[in-house]
């Protein structure tokens, strides 16, 4: 099977999975060619790795019969299946893949409008909230095949030399534990209440001394969150680290990760990489991430409650043996092959079924 990948967009957060996927695809026997911009470093990354490439630039996303440039691609690489990820790239391929009878699949991972998706063939939402918002949206669930997003569970397994190294640097002792947070700093992804429920937590403990918040990020909220912390009297207990391009070593260093966000998450692939990681976890009852964990696999908490939070944190350190276990358990579920293999699957169902495209969703 020839399978055009289309990605409009030439940077990826998610790359190094996104390349994985297509590198598993490749070997259970799909033709891979990745449409995506010129520019940023995605189409040198997809080269460097052996794949092959073709730099496009929309005319204008919002009006798909412009792009011809588009229409020419398909015309002259043919393939047998458009696979698309984020909603500009669904809107251009679902166009152009009617037009020339194409099916085309559309992974969501987010929570997008209806409009973008009116001629694709198949949605693939990445978690049933997301497939659940859809369908609020008039999608028929008969469209739609959940294909969780991934994690190279390799590339994040626990390095223990860097974890000692870094460890020794910030002047840890044996027995201390450190919590860690990280993403956007913008107010739903709820690092405010991650903060309030750490002074709580502390307030608890017998030697405070033993305990630190790590935050790995940056955005709008950053100045707040270090004003609450200084308010809290915890500017020797939490540390900003900024943007960090590689976040695997804070992730080894630290022991219990807190994903403490209040809006809906359409998965949690941050929560993913830090039990690749080996961190024990414990996040909110927040969209895609209920369905990652479980109480034997992590713990979960009321969004915005953070003396739940707090309570969670002391539970976390009681079984942290067990939960880190259960951590590396579960991420291994989501691993790469084992996604690249329900998205072959997905595939082969077209090809198998010799798929006519379907109408516009009612």
């Amino acid at each position: 099977m020839k399978i055009l990948h289309y990605v409009d967009e030439n940077n990826l957060s998610w790359a190094r999975p996104y390349l994985q996927i297509l590198r598993e695809l490749e070997s259970l026997g799909c033709d891979d060619v990745v449409v995506c911009r010129p520019g940023g470093t995605l189409a040198n990354l997809l080269r460097s790795s052996g794949l092959k490439v073709v730099e496009y630039k929309p005319v204008i996303s919002s009006l798909p019969w412009l792009d011809v440039g588009f229409r020419d691609v398909l015309c002259a690489l043919k393939p047998d299946i458009i696979h698309t990820r984020l909603s500009s790239a669904a809107n251009i391929a679902g166009y152009w893949g009617r037009k020339l009878k194409i099916p085309v699949l559309a992974t969501i991972d987010k929570f997008p409008k209806r409009k973008y998706y009116e001629n694709v063939s198949q949605l693939l939402p990445c978690s049933t909230p997301v497939a659940d918002f859809m369908a609020a949206q008039g999608i028929s669930k008969s469209k739609m095949t959940v294909i969780p997003n991934a994690v190279d569970v390799g590339f994040y397994a626990r390095d223990f030399k860097i974890r000692n190294e870094l460890r020794g640097r910030e002047g840890f002792a044996d027995g201390d534990i450190c919590f860690i947070g990280a993403g956007r700093f913008v107010d739903w992804k709820g690092f405010d209440d991650l903060v309030a429920a750490f002074s709580e937590f502390l307030k608890g403990q017998t030697v405070p001394e033993k305990f630190s918040l790590w935050l790995a990020g940056d955005g709008p909220e950053r100045e707040k969150l270090e004003a609450l912390v200084q308010k809290l009297n915890l500017n020797e207990r939490v540390k900003f680290w900024g943007f960090v391009e590689d976040v695997r070593p804070l992730l080894w260093a630290s022991d219990i990760y807190i994903h403490p966000s209040w809006g809906d998450e359409a998965f949690g692939l941050s929560l993913l990489e830090a039990m690749a990681s080996g961190l024990a976890v414990v996040a909110s009852e927040s969209g895609g991430m209920m369905e990652i964990l479980n109480d034997a696999q992590g713990l979960l908490f009321p969004r915005r409650d953070v003396t739940a939070l707090s309570e969670r944190m002391n539970t976390a350190i009681k079984r942290a043996d067990a939960l880190t276990n259960a951590s590396i358990l579960r991420a291994k579920d989501f691993d790469a092959k084992i996604i690249a293999q329900k998205t072959f699957e997905t595939y082969a169902t077209f090809a198998r079924s010799s798929l006519q495209l379907l109408t516009p969703h009612p």
